[in-house]
């Protein structure tokens, strides 16, 4: 049965407005937890949840599935990496630089999707990329500033679009032979976990004693609230295109903003209205497209 049209952008859409909300619990924990420990927490809450919900999706044949190599790919460098990366550069640059490079992942999405998925670029796809990218970065872009804060931006935005790129296109490509969007994003944060915890126990870091603070929680929440954004964007890839997907998840900087406004964190100007629109109308030419 042919899934509907619009399913898939639909999907796309939630996980970009909760993954919106996530940025902000992520926001307040930085104020009390480093971005390598804030990381593996979240990941491993999102972890706990799946293995929560595994009696509603597990199957044992997935097991013996050839497309779990590419979850496990996936899993080797988004979230682990990108996620630690987009931390780092919220730490270090703060949200204004690092939302504004690190909503490029459309650009390395759609390369990698054309090159490896043999997905086609349609004019309005591709214009409703650059438009949701460019709405974002001018909402977000600021003047020239500091070579060092540039090159950290560079550094640790770029990664963190490059790798969530590379990750999703994995799934996309893995849930072509599996189609288990649950099994999915298990595979995936599972290696990622495993990562975490690795890199923190070769620095000798301790992880547990934090637990004990009111900070890390709010990491604890982003994990919880991305086990929901996982599920919605893995359902969306299997449904549709990564190069449709993609751009409209990448607008969570957008409800990021929202999100700040709602809670008296941002104010409206005439800039964010702009900005927001743009975006608005570059996500629903991706949405309508045919690809």
């Amino acid at each position: 049965m042919e899934s509907p049209a619009l399913l898939a952008p639909a999907l796309s859409l939630l996980a970009a407005i909760i993954y919106g909300a996530v940025a902000q619990f992520i926001r307040l924990g930085l104020h009390h937890l480093d971005s390598q420990r804030g990381s593996a927490i979240s990941i491993l809450t999102t972890l706990a949840w799946f293995v929560l919900m595994s009696p509603w999706w597990f199957r044992l044949d997935d097991w013996r599935n050839p497309g779990l190599l590419a979850f496990v790919l996936a899993g080797l460098v988004h979230p682990v990496l990108s996620r630690y990366c987009a931390y780092e550069s919220n730490r270090r640059v703060g949200a204004t630089v690092s939302s504004t490079f690190d909503a490029t992942s459309p650009l390395f999405g759609a390369a990698l999707a054309i090159l490896f998925l043999g997905e086609v670029l349609t004019p309005s796809i591709l214009s409703g990329t650059l438009l949701a990218v460019g709405g974002v970065m001018f909402i977000y872009w600021t003047p020239m500033a500091p070579a060092l804060v540039m090159r950290a931006a560079i550094l640790f935005s770029f990664g963190a679009a490059a790798f969530r790129a590379v990750g999703l296109v994995a799934g996309k490509f893995g849930l072509g032979v599996l189609p288990n969007p649950f099994m999915a994003a298990f595979v995936t944060f599972a290696v990622s976990a495993l990562l975490a915890v690795g890199l923190l126990a070769l620095q000798r870091k301790s992880l547990v004693k934090y637990l004990t603070k009111a900070g890390p929680w709010w990491f604890v929440g982003a994990g919880t609230l991305s086990a929901g954004a996982s599920v919605c964007l893995y359902f969306a890839l299997l449904h549709g295109k990564a190069i449709v997907v993609i751009p409209i998840v990448a607008a969570a900087p957008l409800f990021t903003l929202m999100t700040g406004m709602l809670f008296g964190l941002e104010k409206l100007t005439i800039r964010i209205f702009v900005g927001v629109f743009i975006t608005i109308v570059g996500v629903a030419l991706v949405a309508v497209s045919k690809s």
